[in-house]
């Protein structure tokens, strides 16, 4: 009941943030660096924070990269979902009765494995970048991306950044370079398309910056206009996108985030 603890890191978007912006309840966005998962004891980690089948999932994975990235995002998605409970439904639980699975699409989705009452457990989302792992947990879909600022963002900005959308970004991210700028970008959008995935994913180039307003002390909204698929009907959904060091970060819930026009 009591796993070691993991030191987690703040990020300028808390939860209140959150669900005064996107109108969904969540948990606090869990930001942890990856490094310090590693200097803990790994076996007391392994045995604290997961569960049977996801140990033998971990062992499976032969090269040290993928190791500590898929450990530290489960880490991540389980103190989300602790926290999540906790505020929710006033219980606490045991990281090991939590089993952290992908559906056939890639989604993780979290599934209860403990003695007691099945809980309904919330939407999660996991990312990872770089030496930063982020999960959240939500009352219903949502996305989270962390992306660390490399120079190849350069060569793929067609695919994900229109003229127009550089321009609105200009003002309103005045204070950070071009390449901060366009991860932010990435990022937001990479948010939305997770919160969005299955059979309505949008594309990067679906999505489409329309508008940007300061949020908190250092974030800020993205709202991004798509069209739907075989309909007339356009749809807004807003991010939250925030950063860090050298690391952009977004966040979308769509639920009642999304407006249709």
């Amino acid at each position: 009941m009591n796993p070691p603890p993991i030191a987690t890191i703040q990020i300028s978007i808390p939860r209140e943030d959150i669900v005064k912006e996107l109108g969904e309840y969540c948990s606090s966005p869990v930001l942890i660096d990856i490094p310090t998962v590693e200097s803990n004891d790994s076996r007391e980690i392994q045995s604290s924070w997961l569960s049977m089948q996801e140990q033998k999932q971990l062992n499976r994975y032969t090269f040290a990269k993928r190791r500590r990235e898929w450990l530290a995002g489960r880490i991540c998605a389980k103190i989300a979902i602790r926290d999540y409970v906790k505020n929710r439904k006033r219980i606490l639980l045991d990281p090991i009765d939590l089993s952290i699975v992908n559906t056939d699409g890639g989604h993780p989705v979290a599934v209860f494995a403990g003695s007691a009452t099945p809980l309904k457990m919330p939407e999660i989302s996991i990312s990872h970048s770089g030496e930063f792992a982020l999960a959240l947990a939500a009352e219903s879909s949502c996305g989270v991306d962390i992306q660390k600022a490399n120079q190849s963002i350069f060569r793929v900005k067609e695919r994900f950044c229109q003229e127009p959308e550089e321009e609105l970004l200009l003002p309103c991210t005045k204070d950070f370079d071009p390449l901060l700028r366009l991860t932010l970008l990435w990022a937001a959008k990479e948010a939305a398309q997770k919160a969005q995935s299955g059979d309505n994913m949008p594309g990067f180039l679906d999505l489409v910056l329309t508008a940007i307003e300061p949020a908190g002390l250092r974030g800020m909204v993205f709202f991004f206009n798509r069209c739907q698929r075989h309909s007339h009907l356009i749809s807004q959904t807003r991010v939250l996108v925030t950063d860090l060091k050298q690391y952009g970060i977004g966040i979308c819930i769509p639920g009642k985030g999304e407006h249709h026009a």
